[in-house]
């Protein structure tokens, strides 16, 4: 290891001190930006924590109420006394520069806080007992808190500015009618039902095997990527080779069936072969990685966010998640509110919507669901903000038959603002889609999107749709 001195900035830390003496009305602001742990020197921690003390406690602040509080728990002395405090006052030209300066503090202490966590990477790394997999989810765990704590930034906002930024949000929303105000599901009924997915928003979708939840779960995520915004889909069922023959009927318009035994005609070879002009610049990512648990995905999720800025995840399927089934089975409600809990956490934390894919209850007719029918009810009806059943009328049939197109309803049973209902989809089997008839690309209107690649895969994708009004 290189020796060099441990990045840190002591003027900055006694001015930011000789600042808050000189005006304590300025200590609001500051205690907003840094902690008593973002400072080096230990004993402008001590000093730090006793002015935060006195504030928390009502009592005033200045140098012979601080030196109190100091003494009180046995650090006067070892600060220096009340020269000490003196002397910081005397290195203050201006108060006015003290928020500069304690940004400067904050900068210092996430780079300390990065060479502590490459330390304790280094010592994982050696540890026989853990395998490669955990010490990338901890590593990705330390990265993200730095980052969450760098970014701090004032929670109190004046209800002036709450207001003006409320208007600004208003009028952008009411310009060429854009009622999505998140993330576009690609189907016009549901996004005028939620506005859209919403940042951190934990969504669950339910059906009964067979009946599409992957298909919806897959173009969801296509279409985030498909507008510029990463995604992430999580596929515990399904391999890569898999994915890529259902990715190539969807697009290609290709039945699934002539793709998995390679009898094309040299159109349709054609049409697939020039998919790739169309994904390359796609910001869509897919993990194929099966038996992954709760910590796994968690840690993974992490790392996509970092590396990738994904902006949305979908996981295919819940029982799939190491562990999940076997509490189900053995009705431990609290082990599979525990895995529902983290999966919400992960959509706050990393402030992106996140799909899980569920199973519903096989029953005698194949009755349109309700929520009951969902498997681990209660921990799963708790803890989603979003609720979505995927039904098949007269499933056996289609099964029988193997129409072109058949009837699907999607039902939002739970949503947080939203409005409640149901609505009719096309399902087109042999192409992997699920289709919305009321979509179409003239009237269908989407969010802005800014960056140039996102501008050129919405070219691509728009001469696509000019053929046909499918959705991608």
């Amino acid at each position: 290891m290189i020796d060099r001195p441990v990045p840190s900035a002591p003027e900055s830390e006694r001015i930011v001190l000789g600042s808050m003496l000189l005006n304590p009305e300025i200590i609001p602001l500051i205690s907003n930006l840094v902690e008593p742990s973002d400072f080096f020197e230990s004993n402008y921690v001590a000093i730090y924590s006793a002015i935060l003390r006195l504030v928390n406690q009502a009592r005033p602040v200045d140098c012979g109420m601080i030196a109190q509080e100091l003494k009180s728990v046995g650090k006067l002395d070892t600060i220096g006394g009340m020269t000490a405090l003196a002397a910081l006052m005397d290195n203050v030209l201006t108060v006015s520069n003290a928020e500069e300066h304690a940004s400067i503090i904050k900068d210092y202490a996430v780079k300390r806080g990065l060479i502590a966590s490459a330390a304790k990477i280094h010592a994982s790394a050696y540890d026989e007992s853990k395998t490669g997999e955990e010490i990338v989810g901890e590593a990705a765990n330390q990265l993200v808190e730095l980052s969450t704590s760098s970014a701090r930034a004032d929670a109190l906002k004046p209800v002036s500015l709450v207001v003006s930024q409320g208007l600004k949000v208003l009028e952008e929303r009411s310009v060429g009618n854009r009622y999505i105000t998140g993330l576009s599901t690609g189907m016009e009924w549901l996004d005028l039902k939620t506005s859209g997915l919403q940042r951190g928003e934990f969504w669950m979708l339910a059906a009964r095997p067979s009946r599409g939840k992957s298909i919806f779960c897959e173009q969801l995520c296509y279409h985030v990527a498909s507008k510029g915004h990463p995604s992430l889909f999580f596929s515990l069922e399904m391999s890569q080779e898999m994915i890529a023959d259902r990715l190539f009927a969807r697009l290609g318009r290709v039945d699934l069936s002539r793709i998995r035994s390679g009898r094309l005609t040299e159109m349709e070879k054609y049409s697939i072969a020039n998919l790739k002009n169309i994904v390359s610049k796609m910001p869509y990512y897919i993990d194929p990685t099966p038996g992954l648990n709760i910590n796994q995905i968690r840690s993974r999720a992490r790392m996509a966010k970092l590396r990738h800025g994904i902006e949305m995840i979908g996981i295919d399927y819940l029982l799939l998640i190491e562990g999940v089934r076997r509490h189900i089975r053995d009705s431990e409600e609290s082990e599979l509110r525990h895995t529902l809990q983290s999966l919400k956490n992960m959509a706050r934390e990393l402030n992106i919507p996140v799909l899980i894919l569920n199973q519903l209850n096989k029953k005698d007719g194949d009755p349109e669901p309700v929520s009951n029918d969902i498997k681990g009810t209660g921990a799963n009806e708790a803890e989603p903000d979003v609720i979505l059943m995927l039904h098949r009328p007269g499933f056996e049939q289609v099964q029988e038959y193997q129409p072109e197109v058949s009837e699907a309803i999607l039902i939002l049973t739970k949503g947080r603002n939203v409005g409640l209902g149901r609505t009719k989809l096309q399902f087109y089997g042999r192409r992997v889609t699920l289709a919305d008839p009321t979509v179409t690309t003239k009237r269908y209107v989407e969010p802005e999107v800014k960056s140039e690649a996102a501008l050129e895969v919405q070219k691509i994708l728009g001469e696509v749709e000019e053929v046909d009004a499918l959705p991608s």
